[in-house]
């Protein structure tokens, strides 16, 4: 899809996201879909590194994954097809985008 010089929609104020933010404490890997909450702040209380699988491929998809533990192990994040897209260390972030083939991370903090 490509985008024109058209302006699409103005918002006069900030967008709420109502029930699009889950704060979640794992003990094992979990898997998004694409029903799941836009922002995931995930504390792993596993004990080592857990996968966190993004929902299957759609165009213009998006979701924040935030890693909240605080102790000191990674989030591997995974897409379906179980290729891993990157880790994320204890405090770090990342927008996950996808464009219909793949995931791409393209802010990670």
């Amino acid at each position: 899809m490509s985008y024109n010089d058209e302006i699409g929609f103005i918002l006069d104020n900030r967008p709420i996201f109502r029930g699009g933010v889950k704060a979640q404490t794992i003990t094992g890997a979990i898997a998004l879909n694409g029903q799941s909450e836009v922002f995931n702040i995930i504390t792993n209380d596993a004990g080592s590194e857990v996968i966190v699988t993004l929902p299957a491929l759609k165009d213009g998809a998006y979701v924040w994954i935030r890693n909240h533990d605080d102790s000191g192990h990674q989030l591997e994040i995974r897409d379906v097809a179980t290729n891993t897209i990157t880790r994320l260390t204890v405090g770090q972030m990342a927008l996950f985008v996808c464009d219909g083939s793949n995931w791409h991370f393209v802010i990670k903090a």
